[in-house]
């Protein structure tokens, strides 16, 4: 028996091809009895306190995104069985284009120029940079990356011809629209902050903020976590369903 969190909205198309392929699906509540050797699916968003796992039923298996070490030690010692939705590396790719997709929306719906028009400046370079990189790319768009890495800075010129390393970006950041940033870190500090040109759109993509929120006030912040499920929660509820059913599996 499958109990699916359909407070996600993409796990309700989960939940639907689970039963259109014959699977017995409920939808999980914190108040049903769960019986031994079922499978509770979460998002890979789903944000998982110590009381929560605590709260888990014993002896099941569970699909989810990256938990706390604490909340593993926790669900480890209640027999049950943890598959990290994130450790598929085809199902972590194919979310990152989807969180693309929402970053694109995003900037068509902040800014008041076309597509073509804005600048755009990724910050980092993992798998939602690159995937960030491939789609402008495609599209035409203007974009340049920055990257903190001294060993893997090299190959951020096979995505774009304008590439910064460092701090190397802070001089050119009135040339830019857009700033997208995918590093799970605080990077911007105040003096940074205060050369960002007025009127900018500052998307927030990374678990961690990149900056200080109080400490903004000329530009646009746009806090966007778990963009798949804001913009395209089909798509990213059949992926979920792909890696659950193997589907992604190629040995």
């Amino acid at each position: 028996m499958y109990y699916v969190d359909t407070t996600d909205e993409r796990n309700i198309t989960l939940k639907e091809l689970l039963e259109e392929n014959k699977q017995q699906v409920k939808s999980f509540s914190w108040e049903l009895k769960i019986e031994k050797h079922s499978i509770c699916v979460f998002s890979p968003a789903k944000k998982f306190s110590t009381d929560m796992a605590e709260n888990l039923p014993n002896d099941t298996v569970l699909y989810a995104g990256n938990l706390p070490l604490k909340v593993q030690e926790i669900i480890k010692n209640k027999n049950i069985t943890y598959h990290n939705l994130m450790d598929d590396e085809t199902f972590t790719i194919k979310n990152a284009n989807l969180t693309c997709e929402g970053v694109l929306a995003l900037i068509l719906c902040s800014s008041k120029k076309s597509i073509y028009e804005n600048n755009v400046l990724i910050l980092g370079g993992g798998r939602i940079a690159k995937a960030m990189a491939v789609m402008l790319g495609r599209l035409g768009v203007n974009y340049a990356m920055v990257s903190f890495n001294k060993i893997k800075f090299p190959e951020y010129f096979l995505y774009s011809n304008k590439c910064y390393f460092g701090y190397s970006f802070v001089d050119a950041l009135e040339d830019y629209d857009v700033i997208v940033n995918t590093i799970p870190a605080q990077i911007i500090d105040d003096a940074v902050i205060s050369k960002i040109a007025p009127d900018t759109a500052f998307i927030e993509t990374a678990s961690v903020d990149c900056l200080k929120k109080e400490k903004v006030n000329n530009f646009k912040y746009i806090k966007a976590p778990g963009l798949p499920r804001r913009y395209c929660p089909k798509a990213a509820g059949k992926l979920m369903y792909e890696n659950i059913m193997g589907e992604n599996k190629y040995d």
